[in-house]
């Protein structure tokens, strides 16, 4: 879905601020990213059956896959791979 190239500008990419949380729209349960990516907003909406998501960045808006995008995706899954490997059970 990413080309080599997207992969490799997200590597030179901040993201600033991100929020990760799930949600229940219309039946369906998504988890949903907004983050802060250089001046640049990323949204992600990922479900079991469909993901969307968007940049407001000129790239995306050429209808191209961004380095944002890409950037906030790594930071949400090593946030979550953090998260389940501290999450203990008694």
């Amino acid at each position: 879905m990413f080309s080599d190239y997207i992969k490799d500008r997200a590597k030179s990419v901040q993201v600033s601020k991100i929020l990760i949380r799930e949600e229940r729209i219309c039946d369906t349960d998504w988890l949903v990213i907004a983050a802060e990516v250089k001046e640049y907003r990323v949204s992600i909406f990922t479900s079991t059956f469909k993901s969307w998501m968007t940049c407001n960045c000129s790239a995306f808006y050429f209808g191209n896959l961004c380095p944002h995008i890409y950037a906030a995706i790594i930071l949400k899954d090593e946030l979550l791979n953090d998260r389940n490997q501290n999450h203990t059970t008694d």
